[in-house]
């Protein structure tokens, strides 16, 4: 049970990382009854987020011999 909360938890954070999330679903609930409860239809609507450049070795070497200060990201 710890491992299955655990390995939902890194599937949520990494697709809140590398998406934006809309809840489209007004009032979603738990719908509960006659065997185990589980969520109400719920939609949503996701885009995946613009990456950011890397910042690579190449353009380093190319900004120290020009005389460009040192960044550490």
């Amino acid at each position: 049970m710890n491992f299955a909360k655990n390995e939902m938890a890194v599937i949520v954070a990494r697709l809140f990382q590398q998406f934006d999330v809309e809840l489209l679903t007004p009032t979603p609930h738990v719908v509960m009854g006659k065997g185990a409860s589980h969520p109400s239809d719920t939609w949503i609507r996701y885009h995946r987020k613009v990456e950011k450049p890397q910042y690579d070795q190449t353009s380093a070497l190319k900004e120290q011999a020009v005389g460009c200060p040192v960044q550490h990201v």
